[in-house]
């Protein structure tokens, strides 16, 4: 109980870290980070996303990209304003902690643009592109897809918040920071001074914008102080509930009736869907009845299929590779819960 407490913790920490590093960004970087930090799945790879990733001779990786895949559908490519941004984020740091050290590395270690092609090369150093990694497990294409086309940075900052906290939902537990918090979360610190003026220009809009288009909302609750002078009681809080928007999704995602190829790769992308069906040989229905097992991995642990292409070439030598196959994949569940758990084995 004490290590999943410590686990959490560090999961918020990890989440308020890069929340408030995109701030700075502005619309367009926290786009681009978005984007980013969907590179490193590699379980979205395939034709359906707009950028290549290639690993380099130093372990650094290169994603290339279009720079109209940043914008939201419909704007036109403002290169001068796109490359401006890039640029400020060249100067931004991460940081990385372990148990052993803390390392301060670039966020981005070097980009090149080639004048008249729109499209630019990011190269980002192995430390930054693990952090990315974990920041984005169980990431799907479709909601980086709804993120870039948010029209505010409150908006992609909130989308964020809920839907990396989406487990709240499971426990019945808000998110709740302080007025002056969640001011610093939202880059507000020296804007609008009334707390209920914040509240209406910052919270209100957001949650309107992701009721319409996003596949993860919220909504909220102002706590004000059990202490009372003059007037009403001062808001020292505000709470923030994540909850799902069905409508926004892919239609079909969650209908049995519809469930198919295209469905599998939605769920857990396109590399491991088209390994599990083309080379292992597992039917739609095979994968429909494993798919609890192959979401928690995905969600648990990440990266879905490198685990396949490690464990099918044994699996396939036994009297049953299939059941071999998610058998493992069972035991790797179950020993990394153990692990957060410090259980003994």
């Amino acid at each position: 109980m004490i290590n999943d407490k410590i686990e959490k913790k560090k999961m918020i920490a990890q989440t308020m870290q890069s929340v408030t590093a995109r701030k700075e960004f502005g619309v367009f970087g926290q786009r681009l980070f978005f984007r980013l930090v969907e590179a490193t799945q590699i379980d979205l790879r395939g034709t359906s996303v707009p950028f290549t990733v290639e690993p380099r001779f130093d372990d650094s990786m290169a994603v290339t990209l279009p720079i109209s895949s940043i914008l939201p559908d419909g704007d036109r490519v403002n290169y001068t304003k796109a490359l401006r941004d890039v640029k400020q984020l060249m100067g931004k740091v991460y940081e990385v902690d372990n148990d052993e050290k803390v390392a301060l590395v670039p966020l981005l270690a070097r980009v090149d643009y080639t004048k008249g092609s729109g499209v630019i090369r990011v190269i980002i150093w192995p430390e930054v592109w693990r952090e990315l990694h974990n920041l984005g497990k169980g990431l799907r294409h479709y909601y980086v897809d709804k993120a870039i086309n948010l029209s505010s940075k409150y908006s992609m900052t909130f989308y964020t918040l809920v839907s990396e906290q989406k487990d709240l939902i499971k426990n019945g537990r808000p998110l709740q920071y302080s007025v002056t918090e969640w001011r610093r979360i939202m880059d507000c610190l020296d804007k609008y001074p009334d707390t209920n003026m914040f509240i209406r220009r910052v919270f209100q809009p957001a949650k309107e914008e992701l009721d319409r288009s996003c596949p993860w909302s919220f909504t909220y609750t102002a706590v004000r102080s059990s202490k009372v002078s003059r007037g009403k009681p001062r808001i020292t809080s505000i709470q923030v509930w994540p909850y799902r928007v069905p409508a926004n999704e892919p239609a079909g995602i969650h209908e049995e009736g519809k469930f198919n190829a295209d469905t599998i790769r939605t769920r857990i992308g396109v590399g491991a869907a088209d390994y599990l069906i083309n080379t292992c040989g597992f039917s739609v229905d095979e994968v429909r009845a494993n798919m609890p097992k192959l979401q928690a991995y995905i969600d648990d642990i990440g990266d879905l299929e490198k685990f396949l292409r490690l464990k099918w070439p044994y699996a396939r030598k036994e009297e049953n590779p299939k059941k071999c196959l998610m058998g493992a994949l069972k035991a790797e569940i179950l020993e990394r819960s153990r692990r957060k758990a410090g259980l003994d084995y």
